[in-house]
C-alpha cells in the first residue's frame, strides 16, 4: 500500500508521511486512507519479439494498465494470457486490463514463421530436395537433374520461367514459393553410309530434342547414284534437293544410306 491521502478537520493536506499539530487549543482530527500498490509482471518470450512496458510495473489499485506486443521480424504473435486467460489484443496488438484490483500476470509468446515451397519435376529428372517448410528469412537451394537420355527443358519459379538451370536459391523466404522443372528427351539420329560412294549432311551420330525435326541431305560422288534410303528400316522417297526432314522426333532414328556406282 501507499499513502493516498490526510486530511485535517476535513480539509485534504496531501499524501503527507506526517502531520504536527502546533500550539493545540482546540479538538482536533486527522485521517489517513491507504492504497493498494499492485504489481504487473509481464513474461515474454526471450525471442521472437517484445512486450511494451517491459518488466515488472507497478500502479494503484483501480486504474487500468495498458501493454502492447511486438513481434520481430519473422514471428508472429503466439499466446497472450492474463493471469492465465487468453484474452485478444486489439488492432494496435494492445489490451487494456481496467479498474485493477490485485497483481497480474501477463504472459507472452512468439511463433517463428515458416513457410512452404512446393517443388515439382515432370517426366525425365528430379528436384531435390522435393517440396520443402523453410524457417522465414532463411534459404533454401534446389537441385535439378536430368536422368539418363533426357536434358532440363525449363525451370519456372512462382509460374515465371528461369531457364534451364541446373540449380536454384530461394533466399531470405518471407512467402510461399513454388519451383518445377520440366525434361525433355535427348534423341539419337545415327546415320551409316556407305564408305564409298558418297555421303550424307550431317555425318555421323546426332542429338535433338524429343519433338523436334531433323533434316538430312544425300550426295552421290561423281560417277555414283543414290541406292537405297532407309529411316528405321523404312524406305523413304528424297525430295528434289535429295534431302529428306523427320517431323517430331518422339524416338531414336537410324539412317542407311547406300550409293550404287554407275556403269556404262
Amino acid at each position: 500500500y501507499r499513502i493516498l491521502d490526510v486530511v485535517v478537520d476535513g480539509q485534504s493536506v496531501g499524501a503527507v508521511e506526517s502531520y504536527s499539530f502546533d500550539n493545540v487549543t482546540a479538538n482536533h482530527n486527522i485521517s489517513a486512507t491507504f492504497i493498494a500498490v499492485l504489481n504487473i509482471e509481464i513474461n515474454a518470450d526471450a525471442e521472437g519479439g517484445s512486450v511494451t512496458p517491459t518488466g515488472t510495473q507497478t500502479l494503484d489499485e483501480g486504474e487500468s494498465f495498458t501493454f502492447t506486443v511486438t513481434p520481430d521480424n519473422c514471428y508472429e504473435i503466439g499466446n497472450v494470457t492474463v493471469n492465465g486467460i487468453a484474452v485478444t489484443l486489439d488492432a494496435n496488438n494492445s489490451y487494456t486490463i481496467n479498474n485493477v484490483t490485485a497483481d497480474q500476470d501477463i504472459d507472452v509468446t512468439f511463433n517463428q514463421l515458416s513457410y512452404t515451397i512446393t517443388a515439382t519435376a515432370g517426366n525425365g529428372g528430379t528436384i531435390n530436395p522435393g517440396t520443402t517448410t523453410v524457417n522465414c528469412g532463411e534459404n533454401q537451394t534446389y537441385t535439378i537433374v536430368p536422368t539418363e537420355g533426357y536434358m532440363i527443358s525449363d525451370v519456372t519459379v512462382d509460374g515465371q520461367s528461369v531457364g534451364a538451370v541446373e540449380s536454384y536459391s530461394f533466399d531470405n523466404v518471407t512467402a510461399n514459393h513454388s519451383i518445377s522443372a520440366t525434361f525433355i528427351a535427348v534423341l539419337n539420329i545415327d546415320i551409316n553410309a556407305d564408305a564409298e560412294g558418297g555421303s550424307v549432311t550431317p555425318t555421323g551420330t546426332q542429338t535433338l530434342d524429343e519433338g523436334e525435326s531433323f533434316t538430312f541431305t544425300v550426295t552421290p560422288d561423281n560417277c555414283y547414284e543414290i541406292g537405297n534410303v532407309t529411316v528405321n528400316g523404312v524406305a523413304v522417297t528424297l525430295d528434289a534437293n535429295n534431302s529428306y526432314t523427320i517431323n517430331n522426333v518422339t524416338a531414336d532414328q537410324n539412317i542407311n544410306v547406300t550409293f550404287n556406282q554407275i556403269t556404262y
